[in-house]
Parts: C-alpha cells; sequence; structure tokens
C-alpha cells in the first residue's frame, strides 16, 4: 500500500518562508549556525551595527507581513500548531 502525503498551497508557502527565514537568519547571526553544528558559519561573525540591527528589524516585519498572508486554514500537519507559535515568536 503506497501513501501519499498531501501538501496544500498554504502548506507550501509556509515552507518557502520557513527555508527563507532560517537562511537569513543565520546570515544576520552566523554565530547560531556554528551552534547548530553547520561549520561553514564557524569564521563568521555577526555584524551589530544599529543599520544591521535595523534591517534586521525591518527583514522580520516583512517576515511577518509574509506569514500572515498565508490562509492558515489551509495548512495541514504540524504547520496548523507551527503556523501561530511562529507567528506569535516573530511579533
Amino acid at each position: 500500500m503506497v501513501y501519499y502525503k498531501v501538501v496544500s498551497y498554504a502548506d507550501e508557502l509556509f515552507d518557502e518562508l520557513i527555508e527563507e527565514l532560517v537562511r537569513e537568519t543565520l546570515k544576520a547571526y552566523p554565530l547560531m549556525g556554528t551552534f547548530l553544528g553547520l561549520h561553514q558559519y564557524d569564521v563568521l561573525v555577526p555584524e551589530l551595527s544599529r543599520e544591521s540591527v535595523l534591517r534586521w528589524l525591518s527583514l522580520i516585519k516583512e517576515f511577518i507581513r509574509k506569514f500572515e498572508s498565508i490562509d492558515a486554514s489551509g495548512l495541514t500537519g504540524e504547520r496548523v500548531i507551527d503556523f501561530p507559535v511562529l507567528l506569535n515568536q516573530l511579533k
């Protein structure tokens, strides 16, 4: 018997945004990459200038906007739980 995992359009959007958020977070905070065992980040240091922090805050606001544009009623599986938790953490 073959089982197919049904993934909705909302699931695809959510997953893509999660991947983008992780990439941007690791770019802004490479020490987190090192903490996670991703050794390509070992030699990088975060930029902690005022401009950098303001750029990060702007990026977070943009991610909030993008996540809020997803129709959460179309999410399936664990994403139903992950979505409000993630959105709350971003806010």
